[in-house]
């Protein structure tokens, strides 16, 4: 489920995703798993610019990065879903959702 957050102090919400994302970088990728320190990456962001009766204006970003490490499994960009084949063996199946956009 995304979750809503406020950027760090004295940032903004494009600083500290472009931060974030260079960490991970960093950080050892295995196939078929998250990235360690993916809570770190925000789904996405919104920036309310105008909220009133009659005008409501906004941007709204959303992590589209095509490697499926870079998502948690949210039921939004990512799911995952574990199914058995027809031996009764546990099958993993993996669905990205950022291309449907």
């Amino acid at each position: 489920m995304p979750f809503f957050e406020e950027p760090d102090v004295n940032t903004t919400i494009n600083s500290q995703i472009f931060e974030t994302i260079q960490y991970l970088n960093e950080q050892p990728f295995e196939k078929s798993h998250d990235i360690w320190g993916l809570d770190a990456l925000p789904d996405g962001a919104i920036t309310f610019y105008n909220a009133s009766n009659t005008n409501l204006t906004f941007k709204l970003q959303i992590n589209d990065n095509r490697l499926p490490g870079y998502h948690r499994t949210n039921g939004v960009t990512k799911l995952y879903v574990e199914t058995k084949d027809d031996k009764n063996k546990t099958k993993d199946d993996l669905q990205m959702r950022v291309a449907d956009g």
